[in-house]
């Protein structure tokens, strides 16, 4: 009998190994079909490129340099970003299509499969009746490495969509209650960008720049309207597990360095997804150096590959916000429509 016993425990343990072996291969499987998914573009034109006999004309179009340079910021409005040429950076502009979509746990999953692997940082608090989300983020957006303050707020409590989602849904934060943010991000104790702004969002991204989430630190500077807003948010930062020593305070403005997350990262931020996503943005960046190699500027580089790599272009141009993180925008629309009708 013991023996019987034993045998049929050995063999449910077998069953057991043998599904959770089953289920991590599905896992694999999915993650590598995401991943492949994410790129939309073909590569055939970089891969050509590269190879050593090809011949690739490296000079601009006949159209008048000037003209064709003139166009790309008109191609940037559109998918509402802004080059600075004094620093070579992109950024949001104040009313870009990325506003509208507000925040929700449905974006940070979508983020890592389409190629954006970034540490988030959602930092939740209640103030004047209202419920605050701060959002940071920094890491590695597709060809861009760089980062991102979002303030967003609701009055709402979390919406339950059946068979869909169940959560919080913020909206942008509006220009009539603005927070003065500032930070700068440094790689390996170089500073490789800084911001300063009273948007809704502050963001900056350096096209070409490889970079590990961890490879990244910010340090942030946050002034708030009042003293019990400021109050509200470091409380908050408390309780996720910053330290108080590491939090400076001076009326209603904060201080404090964003190194490593504290909040749960998404599901779909594993080693794995992390890993082939990684290995993608990395290649796509050393092809775009190539490419680009005999262009000194980043407006010269892009009229290039506006003429003769688009695909690349434009999937350049839609920095950090591309068109699939936000499909499930619609549904939560909805649902939310009805709840006012």
């Amino acid at each position: 009998m013991t023996f019987l016993y034993a045998s049929l425990l050995n063999n449910s343990i077998l069953l057991i190994n043998l599904a959770i072996t089953v289920a991590c291969l599905i896992i694999v499987l999915l993650i590598q079909y995401f991943a492949k998914k994410a790129r939309k573009y073909s590569i055939e034109p970089i891969k050509k490129s590269l190879e050593p006999d090809a011949k690739v004309d490296k000079e601009l179009p006949s159209i008048d340099t000037k003209t064709l340079i003139q166009q790309i910021p008109l191609d940037l409005i559109n998918y509402g970003l802004i080059y600075n040429i004094k620093y070579d950076f992109f950024t949001n502009t104040t009313s870009c299509k990325k506003r509208k979509y507000g925040a929700c746990r449905l974006y940070d999953e979508s983020a890592a499969p389409l190629g954006i692997i970034i540490d988030i940082e959602n930092i939740y608090f209640n103030y004047n009746n209202k419920h605050w989300l701060i959002q940071l983020q920094k890491g590695q957006y597709g060809l861009s490495s760089g980062g991102d303050i979002s303030v967003y707020q609701t009055t709402l409590d979390p919406i339950f969509i059946s068979g869909y989602f169940f959560g919080s849904y913020y909206k942008s934060n509006t220009d009539e209650e603005p927070l003065l943010i500032s930070y700068s991000i440094m790689k390996k104790n170089e500073v490789i960008l800084t911001r300063k702004s009273s948007s809704w969002c502050v963001n900056s991204f350096r096209l070409g720049v490889f970079s590990e989430p961890d490879d990244l630190t910010m340090h942030i500077r946050i002034t708030f309207p009042t003293l019990g807003m400021c109050q509200a948010f470091y409380d908050s930062l408390i309780e996720l597990g910053y330290g108080a020593e590491s939090i400076t305070t001076r009326y209603n403005t904060i201080y404090f360095i964003y190194d490593e997350p504290k909040s749960p990262q998404p599901l779909t931020r594993n080693i794995l997804t992390t890993y082939i996503m990684q290995k993608n943005n990395f290649a796509y960046i050393t092809a775009y150096e190539y490419i680009t190699q005999d262009y000194s500027d980043t407006l010269s580089k892009l009229a290039y590959l506006k003429n003769y790599f688009p695909e690349m272009y434009q999937e350049i141009i839609k920095i950090g916000q591309p068109a699939q993180m936000y499909e499930d925008y619609e549904q939560i629309a909805n649902y939310l429509k009805q709840l006012k009708q």
